[in-house]
């Protein structure tokens, strides 16, 4: 009942009795992993597809995500594939924003065991079309469905130096997305474009060498946004307010970020084109934190 007391618009600081017992379920999944599913689940059956109320939709989804750490895996790969198709059409169809939002962070808690052997390979190609589409969702939906892609390339990083491997059929589109979604005019807000750039780098290191093409198309990209960001800094910054200030140096941060890591990947031969311009660019935000402190602001 408490995970049923959900505020109306609840956010990344809520503390309330639903929070406190997803918290709680946590706890209990690591102390007793052998009879948490059994528990919970029920609860989850029961409540997960009631069309009549949010909350119980929304209730069944955090019981879900808060349980994944304990179970066996064998009892964790049952569970996960089970629950895979019904979290893929709610992120897709659920018409309440916190039910979508849930649903996202559930995915990504069960990506972060993205193998064989916890049962989510055998939904990845659902699983990539739903998350890539929840990118332009919500700011909360899209920020945690960037964070489940963030969590699927991690699990994959080991195969970045064979020539193809399972992230080569996402590569493209997930990259354009998530490039997208850090450009949304509300990426400000629940901390999207962070987590959009975020789950960007982990792809950029992960991908196989075929998805390497992918990687030197983004450079000449990302670098002309830095230089944007930097000219129209050096050429306002007097009258800035402070959080335009702060929030131009937070994008600025991201993608020397980016460029650093598509750098790593390619190397010098395939960078060495850029390599003045990267330099300049990198300058310029050198220099502008040099004038800030020079002006005390």
């Amino acid at each position: 009942k408490c995970l049923m007391r959900q505020e109306e618009e609840q956010d990344d600081d809520s503390w309330n009795r639903a929070t406190a017992a997803g918290a709680c379920l946590m706890l209990l999944a690591e102390a007793a992993p052998e009879i948490i599913v059994g528990t919970v689940v029920p609860f989850v059956q029961a409540k997960i597809s009631d069309a009549t109320d949010w909350r119980s939709r929304e209730a069944a989804m955090m019981a879900l995500g808060s349980i994944l750490d304990g179970p066996p895996p064998e009892q964790l790969k049952v569970l996960v594939e089970q629950a895979m198709p019904v979290l893929l059409n709610a992120l897709g169809t659920d018409p309440h924003v916190s039910v979508r939002d849930t649903t996202a962070w559930t995915l990504g808690r069960m990506c972060v065991l993205a193998s064989k052997a916890h049962g989510v390979e055998k939904h990845l190609p659902a699983l990539m079309t739903a998350l890539v589409k929840a990118l332009t969702d919500a700011p909360t939906v899209a920020r945690n469905a960037a964070w489940a892609l963030h969590n699927i390339a991690e699990a994959y990083e080991y195969e970045c130096g064979n020539d193809f491997g399972t992230l080569s059929a996402y590569a493209e589109v997930t990259i354009r997305e998530l490039v997208a979604a850090s450009c949304r005019e509300d990426s400000d807000m629940n901390n999207l474009r962070a987590s959009a750039y975020e789950a960007l780098n982990t792809l950029l290191q992960s991908l196989p060498l075929d998805g390497l093409r992918f990687v030197q198309e983004l450079v000449p990209l990302l670098l002309e946004r830095l230089e944007q960001s930097v000219g129209q800094v050096s050429a306002s910054r007097a009258t800035m307010s402070e959080e335009e200030k702060n929030d131009a140096a937070e994008l600025q941060g991201l993608l020397c970020g980016s460029l650093q890591t598509c750098t790593q990947r390619l190397q010098r031969e395939r960078i060495a084109a850029l390599a003045d311009r990267m330099m300049q660019a990198y300058l310029g935000v050198m220099s502008l934190g040099t004038r800030a402190v020079a002006s005390g602001g």
